[in-house]
């Protein structure tokens, strides 16, 4: 193949692109995980106190069981999100598509295994894997300049894209329907891809046109319109693209998940007395001192005072209410000095 070094684009990975389209990394995945975590806990005392009592021993059996599915599904999305990280997408001189999973196969072609640990670095295997990603392109310009991408398809490293249709762009992915060649044969398949690639938009109308009119030639063009704003309007729209409302949502969002949290370490011993009262487990009674108990039908020596309950959920309240109110004030100021700002202008 001639001159492909300087014909073929090599779209990898962009973490830019990623954060632009609003998807999530392996460190979102966990902030989720630990935002969702605390409410399976309170979800699980709500429903013992109103709706059916729960055993200690199923409690932690249905808790535990929760936590593993959820860990399940994290470490699921993170895999997933390394998988995207490893693909690799060219687009040839003729305008083809071909895809390939990032390896040390093809640093071993050209002799570029230094790359993959530079001399002097430190690190373990996802130091390696980032020292991967981040050469890939420059290793796969030096190896196509000697082997073709049929004898990569031959040797099972690389697959072509071809009779592309039904192409749907949505917000953070792309669906299309594809024919798909590779070492076992060649079959059509739908295929998922991440919008987490460089040139995202161009990548997005290059399979479009595809998809529409089949043009190779017509699709190649994509990439070779220039747009000196681009980068610019990517900051733009990572950085200002949340009005003062949607700021307002996130940060409810996420302070219900600290409470969450306190919640669970506060409330939890009101919310297991009152299980047992509605259970009938505790009833209510008054003590030798003429004082208002709590007493269980099982053990009269187990009580607790009734001025004693009660009290853990209303500061929690409190501050939950009292941050919400003040951030809102925050917001709402801005959006009036904004406001005012711009009435001058004018």
């Amino acid at each position: 193949m001639e001159n492909k070094k300087e014909t073929s684009t090599i779209l990898t990975y962009s973490a830019i692109e990623q954060s632009k389209n609003n998807i999530m990394g392996p460190g979102r995945y966990l902030i989720t995980f630990l935002g969702i975590f605390p409410f399976i806990p309170l979800f699980l005392s709500l429903f013992s106190c109103f709706i059916q009592k729960i055993s200690y021993d199923l409690y932690r059996i249905l808790l535990f069981s929760a936590a593993i599915v959820l860990i399940i599904i994290m470490a699921a999305s993170i895999i997933l999100w390394v998988f995207n990280m490893m693909r690799v997408y060219i687009i040839d001189e003729k305008g083809e598509l071909y895809r390939l999973k990032a390896s040390t196969f093809w640093y071993k072609i050209k002799d570029k295994m230094y790359l993959i640990n530079p001399t002097g670095s430190t690190g373990g295997r996802l130091m390696r894997l980032f020292y991967m990603i981040n050469n890939i392109k420059v290793v796969l310009m030096a190896t196509a300049e000697d082997v073709t991408y049929e004898d990569f398809i031959a040797m099972g490293k690389m697959e072509k894209l071809s009779e592309i249709s039904n192409v749907v762009v949505n917000k953070k992915s792309v669906r299309l329907t594809a024919k798909v060649e590779s070492k076992k044969g060649t079959e059509r398949k739908n295929i998922y891809i991440k919008r987490v690639f460089e040139k995202d938009e161009k990548f997005c109308e290059y399979l479009k046109i595809l998809g529409n009119k089949g043009s190779y030639r017509e699709a190649k063009e994509c990439f070779n319109i220039k747009n000196n704003k681009e980068n610019e309007s990517i900051k733009n729209n990572i950085k200002n693209n949340a009005s003062n409302l949607k700021r307002f949502i996130r940060f409810t969002i996420k302070w219900t998940c600290v409470m969450a949290w306190i919640a669970v370490f506060t409330v939890s011993s009101d919310l297991s007395r009152l299980s047992k009262i509605n259970a009938g487990e505790y009833v209510q009674s008054v003590d030798d001192k003429n004082r208002e108990i709590y007493v269980s039908v099982k053990d009269e020596d187990k009580y607790f005072l009734k001025s004693d309950y009660g009290k853990t959920y209303k500061p929690v309240l409190v501050i939950y209410f009292s941050v919400e109110i003040i951030y809102a004030i925050m917001k709402i100021t801005d959006e009036v000095i904004l406001k005012a700002k711009k009435e001058q202008n004018v």
